[in-house]
């Protein structure tokens, strides 16, 4: 899992943070502790965790006080699966992600919503 702050430094911003939940290294229960603990601009969950999987988690992550309505993007490896997206997308994801994922992609993604986030703030 890991938390990051996304700033522009040509803009007078506040940084916004993301949170990265990926199947390597954490879970569910760990994400909402963090949602319990801070507001994401940007939450990017994998399907396949340990415990819950990612469409559980961002069940209950809409139920935070704080990231009830931060965007979700789902990021999965599985191509088998049928109709993943389109349950993802009914939960309120804004987006699906396949692995193995573009950098330059994620970045301009990122980038985008950034914008997005802070043009609606304005």
């Amino acid at each position: 899992m890991v938390v990051s702050e996304i700033s522009d430094p040509g803009l007078n911003h506040e940084p916004m943070k993301v949170l990265l939940v990926d199947d390597y290294a954490e879970n569910g229960d760990q994400a909402l502790e963090q949602c319990g603990l801070h507001e994401f601009g940007l939450i990017f969950l994998d399907y396949h965790m340990p415990g819950m999987n990612g469409f559980e988690t961002a069940e209950l992550i809409q139920q935070t006080a704080k990231n009830d309505q931060t965007p979700i993007i789902f990021l999965t490896a599985d191509t088998e699966s049928e109709g993943l997206e389109k349950t993802g997308y009914e939960i309120g994801a804004m987006d699906f992600i396949y692995k193995p994922m573009d950098p330059e992609y994620i970045r301009e993604k990122v980038q985008a919503l950034v914008e997005r986030a802070r043009m609606a703030s304005r």
